[in-house]
């Protein structure tokens, strides 16, 4: 979310949900990732991949 709010600051989220996959822990690289949908701009994807690609955490957000 602190994501989403740095990049989207005046974007008000109505829904958002989250599932952990992996856990991520600080001391290896990962990569805080999103991606608005190109249909639909207020509905973003938004993941936690590690240094070696894999998915530790998913989440969606739908924007006001």
């Amino acid at each position: 979310m602190d994501s989403l709010r740095s990049e989207l600051a005046d974007a008000r989220v109505t829904v958002f949900s989250f599932r952990a996959v992996k856990p991520v822990v600080d001391t290896s690289p990962f990569y805080v990732c999103g991606k608005r949908d190109e249909a639909d701009p207020n509905n973003v994807s938004l993941w936690i991949a590690g240094s070696d690609g894999s998915l530790h955490m998913e989440a969606s957000a739908v924007l006001a």
